[in-house]
């Protein structure tokens, strides 16, 4: 189990967090300094305190890299992906949240809902839901999605 954060911590959080929704990405250690009227040293020490008690993640050496642990994104669940047989795609896309973890910050993704057991041997069994991020090209030992000249998936 995680220590509490003290009030500091907990309003350097708070605010990290909110930022976060409001603009779908992090604060910069000076936006978080000015904020608080402190210095970039300090928020830094507070920013490190807090992801060692395990409330937030960060990623060095990339802007804006800190990452509230509870951070979703939210993408759309197209549809379904038949695991063998061809199926129809899905025509109302719903969206769902996806723990920012799972996803880096760059590129498009979707999900898609697995039907079928034929990639059983790789860990995906029906009824997972499989993140994928869309991209024209792919190198050799990539899994990928592929749509036919009908639009099936």
């Amino acid at each position: 189990m995680f220590a509490n954060p003290t009030p500091k911590q907990k309003q350097i959080l708070d605010f990290i967090n909110s930022f976060y929704k409001r603009g779908g990405y992090s604060p910069s250690l000076a936006e978080i300094a000015k904020n608080f009227k402190k210095s970039v040293p300090t928020i830094h020490r507070f920013i490190e305190t807090l992801k060692e008690k395990g409330f937030l993640g960060k990623e060095d050496n990339i802007w804006r890299g800190i990452i509230p642990n509870n951070a979703t994104r939210e993408i759309f669940l197209l549809g379904n992906i038949a695991a063998g047989q061809p199926i129809e795609p899905m025509e109302n896309p719903e969206p769902i949240q996806i723990p920012i973890s799972m996803i880096p910050q760059a590129g498009s993704f979707y999900a898609l809902k697995v039907q079928g057991d034929s990639m059983i041997d790789d860990g995906i069994v029906d009824g997972d839901t499989i993140i994928i991020k869309h991209q024209n090209t792919a190198v050799n030992g990539d899994k990928v999605i592929a749509v036919t000249e009908k639009g099936r998936l």
